[in-house]
């Protein structure tokens, strides 16, 4: 399904001269994270929010239950099924997050270009599911937000904002005492 959904993100951005920073939250960071993968020559930079690359990387139960409200709200907004096709929309996302994402590490070696990975502290994420993507991305980052969860794009979207402003600044250095980012 992702797969699906990175082409058809291909064929939008694909007209373009240049490639182009891409950002996603949740099911839309796997999303983006396939376009990486299958079209590098579109991803300038990738900003993977609040996901996994392997589906067995959630928390237990985390993807039980019913979803938060904001959600069924916003989905009756623009759907043109309304509010009683909602159960179908999450019995449908639940089954594609017990199969999907089925990526490597050795597929996370492969993305060539500078990512970010963002999650609030309250994740629903594994930290050693973050701990082994960061280390498997040839130019990853990590962004822990504080007093933040899964909604850390709406809980805390100024910081956010600010945390990818500096991931993408030209003139950023590689700090005092790199590590990993030794020039």
């Amino acid at each position: 399904m992702a797969d699906a959904m990175a082409d058809a993100t291909a064929e939008v951005l694909a007209p373009r001269a240049t490639p182009v920073h891409v950002m996603g939250w949740s099911d839309g960071a796997i999303v983006r994270l396939h376009l990486a993968l299958r079209r590098p020559e579109l991803v300038r930079s990738l900003v993977f929010g609040g996901a996994t690359f392997h589906h067995t990387g959630w928390l237990d139960g985390a993807l039980d239950g019913e979803p938060p409200g904001f959600m069924r709200d916003a989905y009756t907004a623009v759907s043109p099924d309304g509010v009683q096709h909602w159960p179908v929309v999450v019995q449908k996302a639940q089954a594609l997050h017990r199969r999907e994402p089925d990526l490597s590490v050795e597929d996370l070696r492969g993305v060539a270009l500078p990512a970010l990975i963002v999650v609030g502290d309250e994740e629903q994420v594994r930290w050693p599911h973050l701990i082994e993507m960061l280390q498997a991305l040839p130019d990853g980052k990590l962004a822990v937000i504080p007093r933040a969860t899964h909604g850390a794009i709406v809980e805390k979207p100024a910081l956010l904002a600010q945390l990818i402003r500096e991931f993408h600044r030209e003139d950023r250095d590689n700090g005092v005492v790199p590590i990993r980012r030794r020039t």
